[in-house]
């Protein structure tokens, strides 16, 4: 069973980030600063009858210049059935590995290509990575701002794994910067709270 209360205060000490208490509704969380943004590291629960299943989540919110959205996933079973709205990149070598969905094909490329994102994304079998500006898995965004929001089922107790996430949250930050899709910090993540 985790604690995700001792686990977040740890990875907190490892990663260096700032340990959040949690609040009716809501379990404790750490944030990281980088380069003026706040990303949001946290276990959550959701219950699904007589089980509860937990999930491992990430979450930051940038300023975009320009509007876009992107989702990436592991491909499985049923992505066979779904090809028809997936976008393929021949020259990007991901065969047929992901399903990768976008509203702009060429910034997305781009974002794959410069940000090598599949290369930090190879250790999961089942995830979902994803950029849009609806308020979505608690986050808050403003009009101008888009949150990057990463989640898996289970929690990832895997200090490394865990490492892997950090580093895609940086890399994808500095592709977006570097690629002209959103300025530097700061950002400040912005969560829903729940109300008790």
């Amino acid at each position: 069973m985790l604690k995700a209360k001792s686990r977040i205060k740890d990875l907190c000490e490892l990663h260096h980030g700032k340990y959040i208490e949690g609040r009716w509704g809501k379990g404790p969380y750490m944030v990281l600063n980088y380069k003026g943004f706040e990303m949001v590291f946290d276990f959550y629960t959701v219950n699904a009858g007589q089980t509860n299943m937990i999930y491992t989540r990430m979450r930051c919110i940038f300023k975009h210049n320009q509007l876009f959205k992107f989702k990436m996933r592991r491909a499985n079973w049923l992505s066979k059935f779904l090809k028809s709205t997936t976008l393929t990149f021949e020259d990007l070598n991901l065969d047929g590995r992901y399903q990768i969905k976008g509203s702009d094909e060429g910034i997305v490329h781009n974002l794959l290509k410069e940000g090598r994102l599949s290369d930090y994304l190879n250790f999961r079998k089942f995830y979902n990575f994803e950029i849009n500006q609806k308020t979505n898995r608690g986050l808050k965004c403003e009009p101008g701002e888009s949150g990057i929001i990463f989640y898996t089922s289970g929690a990832i107790k895997d200090d490394e794994e865990i490492q892997k996430i950090i580093d895609l949250y940086k890399i994808t930050l500095d592709t977006l910067v570097a690629l002209n899709l959103s300025s530097e910090g700061p950002v400040k993540t912005k969560l829903y709270e729940m109300k008790s």
